[in-house]
């Protein structure tokens, strides 16, 4: 029981990690002038995403 809800928590952790990085690698990307289609085909978020973060 105990190691189910450790592992559970581990996987989540591991999400929020990747989405985080991904989140930082698109910033720099939209730093760098990148074209916005080219970085949703590389980092698989969406238009709105994108332009959220681009606001930011």
């Amino acid at each position: 029981m105990i190691s189910e809800v450790l592992r559970k928590e581990n996987e989540k952790q591991r999400r929020e990690g990747r989405r985080e990085g991904i989140l930082s690698l698109t910033k720099k990307m939209l730093e760098k002038n990148m074209k916005m289609e080219d970085i949703q085909e590389i980092t698989g978020l969406s238009q709105k995403e994108l332009e959220n973060l681009a606001r930011n």
